[in-house]
């Protein structure tokens, strides 16, 4: 899937060949090695004969046991597997050991490995009420808008109290960064959709840091995974209620405050985000020493302000704008 057209991948074909040209059992057994050549997926690949015959009705064992050079420094330990797919039905098959067993017939029998290149991410989900009003457990489940991009993900629902946070269990392995945590694939893109929970709305869905879809109207929000577990990094996505909807037609103020790191120096050159109860959101850049500016802020809502940066982690923050709001400060999350 994201692995260049024309790799080559070497593959082993195991089974038994017959002696003559009617022999059934017991035949010998014998196993080739040849090469295929990765297609694109919109061609459902590219394709090559095995050499050899085998004894039709018998099994046959197809394995992929190596990669030629990959960009960037990946080899075949990075390489996994998300689909295998085989004409007649496969007898079985194992994405882990990158293996399938299909029966050998007398005209053409198929197999199709879909690959992709494996780096771990995390990916923490929060709950955030806009108002104290705002109460109790909230669920959310995830699915994959790619599903060869990834082995499938958990379909159970993540249950998250309001005003807290936890890590999803991704389908691989943890690492040593964030033990005990289930990992996804770098570059997945994951939509995330919270329940109808009583009478709240989500007002906003946004991350602090990596790309996102947000859909507010439909409580769902698709991120993709920009953030590599083997940088000690995770991806966040948040989810922000309110109690009903509305906002108010007042006159517009300003809204101004300071992004500030743990350490409490101004942070410069972020972007601070402005996201409304309609699910719109407006970007401000913040000024050498961290300062921001939004003004024409329609007064009479709640708004959420979080932070967008490439170094820093943040939460993000509710907001009641009655009149013109100032000195509102915006922390970064202490390192791990």
């Amino acid at each position: 899937v994201n692995i260049p057209v024309g790799t080559l991948f070497t593959f082993t074909v195991a089974g038994l060949h017959p002696t003559s040209a009617t022999q059934t059992t017991p035949g010998i057994a014998g196993t080739e090695t040849m090469t295929v050549t990765a297609g694109p997926v919109s061609q459902n690949g590219f394709c090559a004969f095995a050499p050899g015959t085998w004894i039709v009705g018998t099994p046959v064992i197809v394995t992929e046991t190596a990669v030629a050079p990959l960009p960037n420094g990946f080899t075949f330990a990075d390489v996994s597997v998300s689909r295998i797919t085989g004409l007649p039905s496969l007898v079985s098959s194992s994405l882990a050991n990158k293996t399938a067993t299909l029966t050998a017939r007398n005209t053409t029998a198929e197999v199709a490995f879909t690959n992709y290149i494996f780096r771990p991410a995390i990916l923490k989900i929060c709950k955030i009420g806009a108002t104290s009003t705002v109460t109790g457990n909230f669920s959310f489940t995830m699915s994959l808008v790619n599903p060869l991009t990834s082995l499938p993900v958990s379909s159970s629902p993540i249950i998250i109290p309001v005003n807290s946070c936890t890590f999803a269990q991704g389908p691989y392995p943890a690492v040593p960064a964030f033990p005990g945590i289930g990992t996804f694939n770098l570059g997945t893109q994951l939509t995330i959709t919270e329940a109808a929970s009583g009478t709240t709305i989500v007002v906003a869905v946004t991350s602090p840091t990596s790309p996102l879809v947000a859909d507010a109207t439909n409580r769902r929000g698709t991120i993709t995974l920009n953030r590599s577990a083997l940088d000690s990094q995770f991806n966040e996505i948040s989810f922000t209620n309110a109690i009903g909807g509305g906002g108010s037609t007042a006159a517009g103020v300003s809204v101004t405050g300071r992004v500030l790191t743990a350490g409490g120096n101004g942070l410069t050159n972020a972007y601070v985000i402005l996201s409304g109860i309609n699910g719109t959101s407006r970007r401000a850049m913040t000024s050498a020493f961290g300062y921001f500016r939004f003004d024409d802020v329609e007064a009479g809502g709640t708004y959420i302000l979080n932070v967008d940066s490439k170094r820093f982690s943040f939460t993000p923050r509710s907001i009641s704008v009655d009149d013109e709001l100032t000195n509102v400060e915006l922390v970064a999350v202490p390192p791990l």
